[in-house]
C-alpha cells in the first residue's frame, strides 16, 4: 500500500503544497467535519481509495475528500485508519492525541500521518 506514496513521495506532494505552514500546523481541507481525522486541504488527488475505506465517515467534493463525520466507534476508527493507509499522496491525517490511536499508525508505519508523536513509556 505505501508503493503510491513513494511514488507520489516528493513530485506530488510539492505540486499540491502539501507540506506543513512555517508553524507545522496543517490545513485542513474546509468541508472536514471537527475532529482528529482530517484531509489536507488542497491535497487529495481524488483518487477514491479513502473513502472506499471508509464508507460513511468520508466524502468528497471537486476539490478532494474530507471526512463528513468522525468516527465513534472501534470499528469505525479501523476504517478511519485505513483510510489513512491508502491514501496514495498522505492527504488523510490524524490530528489527535489519543496514543492507542497512534501507536496503532506507528505500528503501520503510518507515524509521518499523525500531527503528533507517540510517547514512548
Amino acid at each position: 500500500m505505501n508503493v503510491f506514496k513513494n511514488l507520489f513521495k516528493y513530485s506530488t506532494k510539492q505540486k499540491l503544497k502539501c507540506e506543513p505552514t512555517q508553524d507545522s500546523s496543517r490545513i485542513r481541507h474546509e468541508l472536514n467535519a471537527k475532529g482528529d481525522f482530517y484531509v489536507e486541504k488542497d491535497c487529495c488527488t481524488l483518487c477514491g481509495a479513502p473513502e472506499v475505506e471508509a464508507i460513511g465517515l468520508m466524502g468528497h467534493s471537486d476539490e478532494g475528500c474530507y471526512f463528513v463525520r468522525q468516527p465513534e466507534t472501534e470499528k469505525e476508527i479501523e476504517q478511519a485508519i485505513n483510510a489513512i493507509a491508502v491514501s496514495c499522496v498522505s492527504a488523510v491525517r490524524y490530528g489527535g492525541r489519543d496514543q492507542k490511536i497512534i501507536k496503532r499508525l506507528y505500528d503501520l508505519k503510518l507515524e509521518t500521518e499523525c500531527d503528533h508523536k507517540l510517547i514512548k513509556q
